[in-house]
């Protein structure tokens, strides 16, 4: 008696056994079965994947900024980029994928005076988006940071503007941490 392969959607019955075990993620056309109330179709990976998007960025060399004066400041340095879209020449993210971004950043300073304020600025396309004010306390490190939810389209572009009021120009920390001065996000839906 001779066996009769049976053809499902393009797949042998003998290749649907799940004996053979995926060793990495799978490809963008790689495809899965799912039961659609009752009925197998296909689906392609790309299809379930969330695609995500993230970036994170620092500064290699303290960067000063003038008194009163809103400056762009320069990360240089890439940690990662999961899309190859964060630019270390315009210090700025373009995303290519559209989405709901959650935007973080973090500048220290090396020491801004007793009350002074150090304001921290998302650019959304050359535009202010949002800020975050911080009131030194006087010592030696003041920081700020932000975290701010964007929508971005896939062309948007995201920048990072610091200002502060001392009286005097001051030093932006690159310091030796990823956590010193930073910037980066992640596409959250």
């Amino acid at each position: 008696m001779s066996q009769t392969k049976i053809k499902a959607g393009g797949f042998d019955v003998d290749v649907i056994t799940g004996n053979t075990a995926l060793a990495a993620e799978p490809a963008d056309t790689d495809e899965f079965l799912v039961s659609d109330a009752g009925t197998i179709k296909r689906i392609d990976y790309s299809l379930i994947n969330p695609g995500y998007s993230f970036f994170a960025a620092k500064e290699s060399s303290n960067q000063e900024i003038g008194n009163a004066t809103q400056v762009k400041v320069t990360f240089e340095s890439e940690l990662f980029d999961s899309n190859s879209k964060y630019d270390t020449s315009n210090s700025r993210y373009t995303p290519a994928v559209a989405g709901k971004y959650l935007i973080t950043c973090g500048l220290s300073f090396t020491g801004t005076g007793d009350n002074n304020y150090i304001i921290i600025f998302v650019y959304k396309n050359g535009s202010e988006y949002t800020k975050s004010i911080n009131r030194s306390p006087g010592t030696p490190d003041n920081g700020v940071t932000l975290t701010s939810l964007v929508e971005l389209d896939d062309n948007d572009y995201i920048e990072i503007y610091a200002k502060q009021n001392t009286g005097s120009a001051q030093q932006i920390q690159s310091g030796s941490s990823d956590r010193t001065t930073f910037f980066g996000g992640v596409k959250v839906d």
